[in-house]
């Protein structure tokens, strides 16, 4: 760049590179400042005056897209709990932390809140609890499936695989029970009771992999919301520094107002994670009670079909945004960047269009907790969000803009 003017590269480039240009200007202004202030000024004084603690925890909050406004959640885990990789994200512009109860204990949560605190006293923390979802046992490899093969479901660790969450499954559904494993890339079929397990038949898919959720649609195995490992979490961070609690297969009204009740005096949020036909359905009354909800797209794919999948977006932000409520459009958003440094055409087009219709939030799953790119996942988001916000206005495209 030597000898290039930014006047040569105005003349040379449209508008949209102005932009970049500007918000790495801005960037490095503020961290002149913030290396000039800890050159100038006393410890004890930064100590007093309580700057220490403001460059130190905050000093990448947002820096990098200082016109970003939509939040991004991102789940933690093996990927992101060195601490070099979760100051990058923070400073790419994570917004929460999510944890995901079907992983976690009270020592990940304790270990999780430490992390993102040493960097920052902003960024958001949210428990994600499993409620009546089933989940497998943590069997030590994928298991090869091949079209029509049988497999037994049992009931403890006497069986390879089990519920585990769940022992006795076996004694609440029926033969001809469809199950889709995970997001719907495995369907499986029951075909025969037994006295301690199930067997069922592979319908469809290649690899079963462990750890995954088991769901049945148009069936609910249970009415209670929370299970007792989901309260004995939220007793964990009842009175701690943690924002929101979000909460699985929300359904009806009495759901939410159980949770609701339950969160009484802490100060926590209720997210309604929406994920199957009846969390649609009863949407107008379940905004009445919480917080705010998260469009599920895993659960509402597998509950109601992946056609439907761009309507029901459409469909929930529109409540949501009619109501006033949070909306986080989730699952899948960069999926291709768990190992690929960056996204398809289809993950770029989609993040953008959920912010475009009102998505207060958009999240990372297993491109931030499990992927190989999680900083890179934060940071196109980020990058996604920072151009439209500099490219529209009052909600539309402002087209002299971009040319």
């Amino acid at each position: 760049m030597a000898g290039i003017t930014f006047f040569h590269i105005e003349a040379a480039r449209p508008k949209i590179l102005q932009f970049h240009i500007l918000q790495w200007a801005q960037v490095v202004v503020r961290s002149k400042l913030a290396r000039l202030l800890e050159a100038s000024v006393p410890p004890n004084t930064m100590s007093y005056l309580g700057l220490k603690n403001i460059l130190i925890k905050n000093k990448f909050m947002n820096t990098n897209y200082p016109n970003k406004k939509t939040d991004i959640i991102c789940t933690i885990g093996p990927s992101s709990w060195d601490e070099s990789v979760m100051e990058q994200m923070i400073a790419e512009g994570m917004n929460v932390a999510r944890v995901n109860a079907a992983f976690a204990d009270t020592a990940e949560l304790e270990k999780v809140e430490r992390l993102v605190r040493k960097f920052s006293s902003e960024v958001k923390l949210m428990l994600d609890v499993k409620g009546p979802e089933v989940r497998m046992n943590k069997f030590p490899a994928p298991v090869e499936l091949t079209e029509g093969a049988e497999l037994e479901i049992g009931s403890g660790e006497d069986f390879p695989i089990f519920p585990a969450n769940y022992p006795n499954l076996y004694q609440k559904i029926t033969v001809g029970q469809a199950i889709l494993v995970g997001d719907g890339d495995v369907k499986l079929e029951v075909t025969e009771l037994r006295e301690k397990s199930f067997m069922v038949k592979v319908i469809y898919g290649t690899k079963l992999k462990p750890g995954k959720a088991l769901n049945f649609p148009g069936v609910r195995l249970t009415d209670l919301p929370l299970t007792p490992r989901d309260e004995e979490l939220i007793d964990f961070i009842f009175n701690r520094d943690w924002d929101y609690v979000s909460a699985s297969f929300i359904g009806t009204k009495k759901d939410a107002e159980f949770i609701k009740t339950r969160l009484s005096g802490s100060g926590l949020k209720l997210i309604a994670k929406i994920e199957d036909a009846a969390g649609i359905t009863n949407i107008d009354e379940i905004l009445e009670v919480v917080d705010g909800v998260m469009i599920a797209r895993g659960g509402l794919g597998v509950d109601i079909g992946l056609k439907y999948i761009g309507l029901l977006q459409r469909y929930l932000l529109e409540k949501c945004n009619t109501a006033g409520k949070y909306v986080i459009a989730a699952t899948q958003m960069l999926e291709s960047m768990f190992s690929s440094p960056v996204p398809t055409r289809a993950e770029s087009n989609d993040v953008l269009t959920a912010i475009i219709m009102g998505a207060n939030a958009v999240m990372l799953s297993g491109e931030s907790s499990a992927g190989e790119y999680p900083v890179e996942s934060v940071k196109f988001m980020s990058e996604v969000d920072a151009m439209w916000q500099e490219l529209s206005v009052d909600g539309k495209p402002d087209w002299q803009k971009l040319i």
